[in-house]
């Protein structure tokens, strides 16, 4: 979100350096107390702001979504936003509860994934907003603008689309005729000018989507990292500005 505004700004990322106790990373010991200060709830992800700090996921996306103009405009296209990240969330739940013990055939999961809930909800919905009618030029999830919602569910059918290539599935995630209304949005989110200095940098092609142990995502590949058997993903903290 802040890549597509131009917008400079600092990345952290926590590496948890092999051989290493989860409890004891640099997270845990030194950043998260100092942080704990100016907010007990502190969790990963945050967002700091000045004084201001934000913890939680939905949270974190709706803040940057106020302060950036990637909300609502009325209190329709807000209820919309509060709807959307709650339902999108359910579906990064239903990844990460796959992603970490990996218990059950990855077939069987995608299959699941696109012919029953969060993402079948959500084809529905942009079915009945007229989605595939709307110009290529507005890909978009609530109204002609983008908001919020845009950018957690582009990311999360990224990674669906990881899972499918990774683990050499026979078509592509989103070639399937029950999904037309997200296929279209997946591609036409991904064209968008403003997003391809973002999608082309190190912090979308260096590091995984999960956590080093993760049985995927771990590595930017897919891949499930295993110690000592190759490098840790990139370090991609630093100022960036797209």
């Amino acid at each position: 979100m802040l890549a597509y505004s131009g917008i400079k700004f600092h990345n952290e990322t926590w590496l948890i350096p092999e051989n290493i106790d989860y409890s004891k990373s640099a997270w845990f010991i030194s950043k998260k107390p100092e942080l704990m200060k100016k907010n007990p709830l502190i969790n990963l992800p945050y967002v700091v702001d000045g004084e201001v700090v934000v913890t939680q996921s939905n949270a974190c996306l709706s803040y940057l979504g106020r302060k950036l103009g990637y909300w609502g405009v009325n209190e329709t296209e807000i209820t919309l936003c509060e709807q959307l990240l709650c339902e999108i969330y359910d579906l990064r739940n239903d990844v990460v509860r796959w992603s970490y013990p990996m218990n059950k055939p990855v077939k069987e999961y995608l299959e699941g994934v696109k012919s029953n809930g969060s993402l079948t909800k959500l084809e529905a919905y942009l079915a009945a907003n007229s989605f595939v009618s709307k110009d290529v030029n507005t890909p978009f999830l609530v109204g002609d603008h983008i908001t919020a919602p845009d950018f957690h569910l582009w990311e999360l059918l990224d990674q669906f689309s990881l899972m499918a290539k990774f683990f050499q599935e026979e078509k592509a995630f989103l070639d399937d005729s029950r999904l037309p209304n997200i296929a279209a949005f997946y591609e036409r989110f991904k064209a968008l000018p403003r997003l391809q200095g973002y999608l082309q940098s190190k912090m979308a092609t260096s590091i995984g989507c999960n956590n080093l142990s993760a049985k995927f995502g771990s590595l930017p590949s897919g891949a499930q990292y295993i110690p000592g058997a190759g490098p840790l993903p990139e370090d991609c903290s630093g100022v960036y500005q797209f």
